[in-house]
């Protein structure tokens, strides 16, 4: 495991890692497939801590980055750590916000868990709301002309229903080849489904050649 400072916020986050992920990821570092077999109660090396700190590193960029777009947090890392007892960092009745990952390595799987003091996110709940406060304050012309822009690449699939017809269940079951049956009239509204959703109301008309027919006047029902 591993305590990372969070300047400029007061605290640390702790990353720590399942005992039996950290051989397969030493082996995938010195090259191998990670299909190693596990002894749980073997502690690392000084060497070998020495190679799973660049694990870490990565571990402490992506979080990095992904905090970025919200609050510009430096994350530090302190060498890793064993003991947790030892540790003075987080008291035993601070509350954290725990996140739990399932890290699968080959056939093995592990849990990395990552622990933050609630009252370090409670100080940057203040950043949260000025974020939102910035994006809510754009000009909704803009964000409107953007949709627009975007949606113009969009691809849906448009269906037309004439519904209203009634049938008894035995006269459907009895059904055969020639028979014919009165269908709804086609100067009734029809549905216009848009990936299967009624959006829009439509009326039917024949084309010239009396093949087929086209839709036309759509408007919101």
């Amino acid at each position: 495991m591993i305590y990372l400072s969070m300047q400029p916020y007061e605290g640390h986050t702790l990353i720590e890692v399942n005992p039996t992920l950290i051989m397969s990821i030493l082996d995938l570092i010195l090259g191998g497939d990670g299909k190693v077999e596990v002894d749980p109660t073997r502690v690392i090396t000084e060497v070998e801590q020495n190679l799973i700190e660049g694990f870490f590193q990565i571990l402490t960029h992506d979080l990095q980055e992904t905090w970025r777009p919200i609050v510009d947090v430096n994350f530090s890392q302190s060498p890793i750590e064993t003991s947790p007892q030892m540790s003075g960092r987080f008291a035993t009745t601070e509350a954290v916000v725990a996140i739990a990952i399932e890290l699968r390595i080959g056939e093995r799987v592990g849990m990395v868990n990552v622990a933050i003091p609630s009252i370090t996110l409670k100080m940057m709940g203040q950043r949260f709301d000025q974020q939102w406060t910035v994006h809510k304050s754009e000009n909704p012309a803009t964000e409107s002309a953007i949709k627009q822009r975007l949606s113009r690449e969009l691809k849906v699939t448009v269906t037309c229903e004439l519904a209203g017809m009634t049938m008894r269940i035995r006269d459907l079951m009895n059904l055969k080849p020639g028979d014919v049956f009165e269908a709804v009239a086609f100067e009734n509204p029809m549905d216009l489904l848009i990936n299967g959703s009624p959006k829009f109301k439509a009326s039917v008309c024949a084309r010239d050649n009396g093949r087929g027919a086209v839709v036309q006047g759509c408007y919101r029902p």
